[in-house]
């Protein structure tokens, strides 16, 4: 029973950061009206997660959680680098190449990378239940994001391709963070050096300081802070957090994809998108997803 509740906790930790990643189109569409471009928002995300993660691992750990050991260091500089920086390029240029739905959309391509590697890595069953699941998952994230209009999709090999790796990217963060659960790592340490890391590189990489002078001011300082924080730093904690608990790598993609349905509703309720009835049948997918795979009974981690 008390292994029961932990999974739940896990699955319920999921939920949540889903929820809180789903607020990110609402910090990114404010940075860019503010003339924000895409490589100067993901170095101001990184930038103020690292200071606030600082000081969640000094209240959590004391000085000790400023020190990694050698294990935490590597994850924290693969899931840095791999699910931080390779991510946001990846993810920048298929935007760039094929447009944001059609690299929102190839994005959405995660779950199955993560379903392939759960098998491959935890032995994680693959079964019809979970097949099904991923398709209506993905049917309902493509229609969330369209609402039925697929004139707004664009095709191209790289665009394809970056999309698609941006979306292996995105899947490494659970196997990677998962692997670092099962041997005991200290996550609040790995996720702050992963953010410090992601930090460093996209500094060097966006260079921030060259365009970050004739921007800066009160309202962008503040935005960016919340959005270093929000879908951010305390969204990665609590994925890391849920992790820890018995849960199947495999479902956990399908659950965070709430995102998908916080994103919408914010899009109807603050930015007045058009929310049709494709949208609406999306949304309905989504949830009947998250149903359906985190009721599929199989064995705790």
């Amino acid at each position: 029973m008390k292994s029961l509740n932990e999974t739940k906790k896990g699955y319920l930790l999921i939920l949540l950061t889903g929820t809180l990643w789903g607020t990110m189109g609402l910090f990114v569409t404010t940075l860019s009206d503010m003339g924000v471009d895409s490589f100067l928002t993901a170095f101001l995300r990184v930038f103020f997660g690292s200071i606030f993660l600082i000081f969640v691992a000094l209240y959590i750990n004391g000085k000790d959680g400023l020190i990694p050991n050698r294990t935490e260091l590597v994850f924290a500089f693969f899931m840095g680098i791999i699910c931080q920086v390779l991510f946001n390029l990846c993810y920048t240029y298929a935007i760039n190449t094929v447009g944001i739905a059609t690299g929102a959309i190839l994005l959405y391509t995660s779950p199955v990378f993560v379903a392939i590697m759960s098998r491959i890595v935890f032995s994680d069953k693959i079964t019809w239940v979970k097949i099904v699941a991923l398709i209506i998952n993905i049917i309902g994230c493509i229609l969330t994001v369209t609402n039925g209009n697929f004139n707004v999709l664009e095709l191209s090999k790289l665009g394809i391709f970056l999309g698609a790796t941006a979306g292996f990217f995105y899947a490494l963060l659970t196997i990677l963070g998962k692997l670092a659960a099962n041997k005991n790592c200290n996550m609040v340490t790995i996720s702050l050096y992963s953010f410090f890391f992601a930090t460093v590189f996209l500094a060097l990489i966006a260079k921030p300081w060259d365009s970050l002078a004739g921007l800066i001011s009160i309202k962008l300082i503040v935005v960016s802070i919340f959005y270093g924080i929000i879908p951010t730093a305390l969204a990665y904690l609590l994925y890391m957090k849920g992790l820890t608990k018995p849960i199947k790598a495999s479902k956990v993609p399908v659950i965070a994809s709430v995102e998908t349905i916080v994103a919408a509703l914010i899009g109807v309720l603050i930015f007045n998108e058009i929310f049709g009835m494709y949208k609406i049948i999306g949304i309905i997918l989504v949830i009947i997803s998250v149903l359906l795979i985190s009721n599929v009974k199989e064995d705790t981690c």
